[in-house]
């Protein structure tokens, strides 16, 4: 008879009426307040109701009698998650994972867990095998991609939004994904046709405008690449892309005050975002800022001290202004934040990636070997900086 109210209650729950399923599960552990499978049932009832509190009391208490599966853990992550208490999270989803490996929400979750963290390499790694199992899943895809962009790794982010295309090639969130990766290298022509397959699927997307007037931009056709912005911000006024290149294009036309006015609105859109100096810092470069654009990197090193990517822009700004040593101490932060070296061979034009380990000498300042052309790449210089 139990087992049949159990059922029920996991068919109430199915169909998202977990009040009735807490009624039932709480009828049942009246009876028999040492019931597992009933407890682990209501902390999943609790956190369908957004109590994840009462959803841990229930989980501690099925703990208490020895249960031990997937799914508590997998809940218990879940509901620890949303306390915030990310740490105690990531280690039920971990133990989700070793006890069922197949479980993707365990992998998806923990991932989570760790991007919030700002543990992006770990992040990645624990994507990188999460991919392994769930080839196409695209919400992995899309969070590895979004965790080598925090990393600086620009390059490597945009081969996995070209995998995220593949899989969804009629999505304008993944076309224009791909192609906006593209554009921050600088790499116009292989993301022309991705922004004319936006264009077809959506043309008056903002994201398709926002490729658009980059794209225009970077070629040098100013009035093509404001008039694409202004329409941005038609649709939304708040989107810095546009107010940060509409500043500097007001600038190319002399045009201080206009260029102020959308710096400031640029700004205040940023508000508090920690990550927000990563929308601001190619603005003040491209101004010719410097005191702006150091103060933006520097605030980001504090705010944003986990994302690898400020502080491979630290290094790339004290070394342009001949602060070797400290433009040095920020490249081996970021070895650190990444886990692995990126170094750029000039001669072929492949990135390779070496495993960086704290306790293993390396010298950022030593010659190294390409792996693809054998040729030497002279160093520091051959540091990547995407």
């Amino acid at each position: 008879m139990t087992s049949t109210r159990i059922r029920d209650a996991a068919i109430a729950l199915e169909g998202g009426r977990a009040q009735e399923a807490v009624l039932i599960l709480e009828e049942i552990l009246r009876d028999n307040s040492r019931d597992g499978d009933a407890l682990v049932c209501l902390g999943m009832a609790y956190l369908q109701m957004g109590k994840p509190a009462k959803a841990i009391e229930a989980l501690r208490k099925a703990e208490d009698l020895g249960e031990d599966n997937c799914v508590l853990a997998l809940v218990m992550g879940r509901a620890l998650k949303a306390m915030g208490e990310f740490d105690d999270s990531e280690t039920y989803l971990r133990r989700a994972i070793r006890l069922d490996p197949d479980q993707h929400e365990a992998w998806s979750d923990l991932c989570k867990v760790l991007y919030v963290k700002a543990d992006y390499s770990h992040a990645a790694e624990a994507l990188r095998q999460a991919i392994t199992h769930f080839p196409d899943n695209i919400t992995l895809h899309s969070l590895y991609a979004m965790c080598l962009y925090r990393m600086g790794d620009y390059d490597g982010a945009a081969e996995v939004w070209e995998a995220v295309h593949r899989l969804q090639p009629d999505s304008i969130v993944a076309i224009s994904n791909h192609a906006y990766a593209l554009l921050v290298q600088g790499k116009v022509d292989e993301a022309m046709p991705l922004i004319e397959r936006a264009r077809s699927v959506d043309s008056d997307h903002y994201r398709t405008l926002i490729l658009l007037g980059e794209a225009e931009f970077q070629k040098g056709r100013r009035s093509e690449a404001a008039a694409y912005f202004r329409k941005v911000l038609e649709q939304d006024p708040t989107k810095v892309e546009a107010l940060g290149r509409l500043a500097i294009l007001s600038q190319l036309e002399g045009n201080e005050r206009d260029c102020k006015k959308y710096l400031e609105k640029a700004k205040r859109s940023i508000g508090n975002d920690p990550e927000g100096w990563q929308k601001l810092f190619d603005v003040y470069d491209r101004l010719g800022w410097h005191k702006e654009l150091m103060d933006c990197l520097i605030s980001g090193a504090r705010d944003d001290s986990g994302a690898a990517a400020v502080w491979v822009a630290l290094a790339k700004e004290y070394d342009r202004d001949g602060q070797s040593q400290l433009a040095l101490d920020a490249w081996m932060v970021s070895f650190r934040l990444r886990g692995y070296v990126k170094i750029h061979c000039p001669h072929c034009g492949h990135d390779s990636r070496g495993l960086y380990l704290e306790n293993v000498k390396f010298d950022p300042r030593e010659e190294q070997m390409c792996p693809w052309c054998r040729k030497a790449i002279p160093m520091p210089e051959g540091l990547a900086l995407y």
